[in-house]
């Protein structure tokens, strides 16, 4: 099934103290978004998965678009569903499930096969819990499982041909991105921390405990570690860290202005800047009941010192992604929020350029609106310092088709209006240079 739509919202810039930029809605409206994954070595492949269709046009399942998000296609028809990438191979994906716990393509999504050997499912118990793979051995694996209260935790050392329960019952697992040693675990039941230095093998609790776990970030060193955490009457609950590798916990945030910060995930630029973290907030209430309270996404760039409102307001994100190059992120939401659809987000980030003297400007390219369009479109971009700027098009055979730009500019915000009478439709891209920033991105023409 092929969703197509046109992008229903405006682009227009705001003053670079709010770090530029804004969401753009990407499609899957009717899904409640459970995993958000990209492409490693192409960013315009992006995967999504639904827990379940958020109204009764939705579908459920796991969705693949190769343009960026223009335009998506159903691969698989399923009930709560968590999707995970191989770190190595962009065609070898896995994906838990309600009634078969895990599934396997190695062909990006054309084909799934069970892998799932080891896992009972029972009344109670069944597939769709998190999944994740070791960035530095892919052999390694965790699986969950959906339980009432929370399922049990499953480990494998083959690739997913086999599985073995670890802990029950847990809810996400945290892989140190530089040892496939470490890893942490957040558990339901009792809502301790817990941290493994082999492979998973034994766990030691942390003697910490905390609400509902979101997620894990880490930082460089991977000694340093985020937990999002949310829903919990008992226990604390916001964002925790600790600089030990898991060993001792400080809360770092329990309360966000007009947000009890139930923090359902949490993603960072690891390698661009590990310090710059975000974080999506959600509620489980469906009635209504958290009408009063300002949802969203926040970002902190000082290793969540500080925090401020990064925008969706009042939308309850339940999942983000960021992109391999770490310059676009994504949130997924899981109920439709206050007339607004559920679905996926898009929000280019800025770009820092940093000159040989030390100082950092801050760049951005955005991406066009509308997009589709016909017969004219904005473009919109920012440099951090005075530039001989270049704004291009070109057509897929790299021949220029327009050039929008080619002087001088001082620093601030920018806009031009491409009017594309008389070129033919079809994908074409925009590329912008300024000083030693260049970054480029898609549009499509369609007459």
């Amino acid at each position: 099934m092929r969703l197509n739509h046109v992008i229903p919202c405006l682009i227009f810039l705001i003053p670079l103290s709010q770090l530029m930029g804004q969401w753009t809605p990407i499609g899957l409206e009717s899904e409640g978004i459970s995993s958000i994954v990209i492409d490693l070595h192409n960013p315009n492949v992006i995967y999504a998965s639904a827990i379940f269709p958020a109204d009764s046009e939705g579908v459920s399942g796991i969705f693949k678009s190769i343009d960026g998000g223009i335009t998506w296609d159903t691969i698989y028809h399923g009930w709560d569903m968590h999707l995970t990438i191989h770190p190595d191979s962009s065609n070898i994906l896995y994906a838990t499930e309600w009634a078969t716990p895990v599934i396997k393509t190695t062909d990006g999504g054309t084909t799934w096969f069970k892998s799932d050997s080891g896992i009972t499912i029972g009344v109670e118990c069944v597939g769709g819990g998190n999944i994740c793979i070791s960035p530095q051995n892919p052999l390694i694996m965790y699986a969950g499982t959906s339980c009432i209260g929370g399922g049990p935790m499953y480990r494998s050392t083959d690739g997913g041909k086999f599985w073995t329960i670890i802990y029950e019952p847990a809810v996400v697992i945290g892989i140190d991105p530089d040892s496939s040693q470490r890893a942490y675990m957040g558990t339901s039941w009792d809502c301790y921390v817990y941290r493994s230095t082999d492979e998973g093998y034994s766990w030691i609790s942390s003697g910490f405990r905390s609400g509902g776990p979101g997620g894990f970030a880490f930082g460089r060193p991977s000694s340093t570690i985020y937990l999002a955490s949310s829903h919990s009457n008992s226990f604390p609950k916001g964002i925790f860290k600790s600089t030990d590798a898991g060993i001792t916990w400080s809360n770092i945030i329990n309360e966000i202005p007009g947000n009890y910060c139930n923090a359902t995930c949490i993603v960072n630029r690891r390698n661009n800047n590990p310090d710059d973290i975000f974080i999506g907030t959600n509620i489980w209430s469906v009635d209504g009941s958290d009408s009063g309270q300002t949802f969203g996404v926040y970002r902190s760039t000082d290793g969540g010192d500080s925090w401020f409102n990064f925008g969706l307001d009042s939308i309850r994100v339940h999942v983000l992604g960021i992109s391999p190059d770490e310059n676009t992120l994504y949130a997924g939401v899981l109920f439709p929020d206050y007339g607004r659809r559920a679905g996926i987000y898009k929000r280019d980030l800025v770009t820092h350029v940093r000159e040989s003297g030390g100082k950092v400007h801050e760049f951005m390219l955005g991406q066009n609106y509308p997009n589709p369009w016909n017969p004219s479109t904005k473009l919109s971009f920012v440099i951090g310092h005075s530039s001989f700027v270049t704004l291009k098009v070109y057509d897929v055979l790299g021949q220029e088709i327009a050039v929008l730009v080619n002087e001088r500019k001082q620093p601030g915000e920018h806009k031009v209006t491409w009017n594309a009478e008389g070129v033919p439709s079809g994908v074409y891209f925009y590329r912008l240079v300024a000083g030693e920033f260049v970054d480029t991105k898609k549009m499509v023409l369609v007459k």
